[in-house]
């Protein structure tokens, strides 16, 4: 039982992704051309040597799986824009003798929940990520956008504490980015750890 059908459809779902975004990227010499069944499965029978068969994990499932960090310094790209957040308002200053430590929680909360989130991938899995406030506006301003390739170290999976396969992440799971630890990558930049 190695193969599921969600590994089938995470797989299938970005290799087709991948291939469209080379096809509209080189329409000349790519065109119609490039995205076929054949290649479909072909590139999804190597992924099945390279993870399954030869026990080759991607960085996004080592780091789903508690084996590695999400420090580490790695090339993503962003699929999608999930939401662009909320206006945060700070709440007012706690009152004397009021539980220090679950105001901060509480701001926390706030915080991450009013910044935007977006959807990347190591090119194997997809994992939700939180941008700062800083990112948050490069996004809202165009800097970031469906298809950038970015160079991310010092990111932090949130939200999960238990070690668990990449497609059974829970909702709540996300990784924390911050401007401090992200630059643009080159558009050819090999996907994974650097």
């Amino acid at each position: 039982d190695l193969l599921s059908l969600p590994w089938v459809e995470n797989h299938y779902a970005l290799i087709v992704w991948k291939l469209a975004c080379m096809g509209r990227s080189f329409p000349d010499t790519l065109g119609g051309l490039y995205m076929n069944k054949l290649r479909v499965l072909k590139q999804l029978q190597s992924r099945y040597a390279t993870e399954i068969a030869s026990g080759v994990r991607p960085i996004f499932r080592k780091v789903a799986e508690k084996d590695d960090e999400a420090t580490r310094y790695m090339v993503v790209v962003v699929t999608r824009v999930i939401d662009l957040g909320e206006d945060f308002v700070p709440p007012p200053p706690a009152a004397a003798g009021g539980d220090a430590e679950e105001m901060d929680e509480k701001i926390a909360n706030m915080i991450v929940a009013s910044f935007a989130t977006i959807e990347v991938t190591d090119g194997w899995y997809v994992f939700r990520a939180k941008l700062d406030a800083k990112l948050t506006e490069h996004l809202a301003m165009g800097r970031i956008f469906p298809g950038l390739k970015l160079k991310i170290c010092g990111a932090r999976l949130q939200g999960v504490t238990e070690a668990c396969p990449p497609l059974e992440l829970p909702e709540s799971a996300f990784l924390a980015l911050s401007v401090n630890g992200r630059r643009r990558a080159k558009w050819n930049a090999r996907l994974g750890l650097r």
